[in-house]
């Protein structure tokens, strides 16, 4: 694909982009299954910072990679989702819901359809502003 239908190809710092990307995932994970998860502003509901969270990983990994990969991005967040669904059910200290699930999903969704919309152009800008100022 060109630089124009795949932004994410001309990244200067993709690697880097990548490592957060999965540092992201990594950070879902421990906050997914810690004894005392972070917890965001009051105005922030357990669903909506479902939601925010999977469109966040949504959005990041699909302004990486083109459209085609979408379908095994959202399959790869959804599977995600549901396996810490059911880990936090098995931890005694945690517990799973059907809810939380709806609201990744939600969040997979609106984050594809707006890596879709944007094509990635928004960290293709953020690359080159940031490869502007650095040495």
């Amino acid at each position: 694909m060109n630089q124009i239908s795949d932004p994410a190809q001309s990244l200067r710092y993709r690697g880097v982009w990548i490592l957060i990307g999965w540092g992201l995932v990594a950070y879902t994970v421990y906050a997914s299954l810690s004894t005392s998860p972070p917890e965001g502003p009051g105005w922030l509901s357990d669903k909506m910072a479902h939601g925010l969270t999977y469109f966040v990983l949504a959005a990041w990994f699909a302004a990486l990679y083109p459209p085609g990969n979408y379908p095994m991005i959202g399959a790869g967040l959804l599977v995600l989702g549901i396996a810490l669904e059911f880990l936090q059910a098995r931890t005694g200290y945690r517990y799973a819901e059907l809810a939380d699930a709806l609201a990744n999903l939600a969040g997979i969704m609106t984050g594809l359809a707006f890596g879709w919309a944007s094509r990635g152009r928004w960290l293709a800008w953020f690359d080159q502003r940031l490869a502007a100022t650095l040495p």
